[in-house]
């Protein structure tokens, strides 16, 4: 699904502006599935990344139980992104609902950093999603930060891939980072 605002520009409203959940499906997906056929809810997975293909994880807990992630990556090399996110930040700080925790601008660097950019991070409740995320249309009118909301619930790959949404461009992930495989170089 994707959430969006009415501004009545149709192209703004539903491609440069919206919050996306789940794998990024052409918009309109469900009508190409419906042409085709498809038995399924979803198209067949061609792709190693696509949701049918993630690795099964027990011990996830409910979205509605997950403490939330907002992330805002940027290209620290840009000094046009670096005053957007600057921005972004300070409009976020003056909200009760997020908790700052980090402004990671070497989080590439790092093979366990699910980013392969720098990265500003916050958290918030579960309860506050709706709040939040009205709040975000807000916030990226006055800065057009990209931005991705995460659940954690103890299964990163499903997290970050299948339930996470996203507004404005949506950035490459070290996936290696976020499979429970994973074991970083010593």
């Amino acid at each position: 699904f994707i959430v969006h605002p009415e501004s009545g520009c149709s192209y703004a409203d539903h491609i440069a502006w919206p919050l996306h959940a789940g794998f990024p499906w052409l918009l309109n997906g469900y009508g190409n599935a419906v042409t085709a056929e498809w038995s399924d809810s979803a198209a067949p997975a061609i792709d190693h990344k696509a949701p049918s293909y993630l690795e099964e994880e027990a011990d996830c807990t409910s979205m509605s139980d997950a403490t939330w992630g907002l992330y805002v990556p940027y290209n620290p090399l840009d000094d046009d992104a670096v005053a957007v996110k600057d921005e972004f930040v300070a409009a976020a700080a003056q909200s009760s609902l997020l908790t700052l925790v980090a402004d990671s601008s070497a989080a590439y660097a790092d093979e366990t950093s699910p980013f392969l950019a720098a990265v500003v991070e916050y958290t918030f409740a579960a309860e506050d999603l709706g709040e939040v995320t009205a709040m975000l249309v807000t916030l990226r009118e006055e800065a057009e930060a990209d931005v991705m909301m995460v659940p954690h619930t103890g299964c990163p790959l499903h997290d970050f891939v299948s339930s996470a949404m996203w507004a404005g461009t949506k950035w490459p992930l070290n996936l290696n980072a976020l499979s429970s495989s994973f074991v970083p170089p010593l």
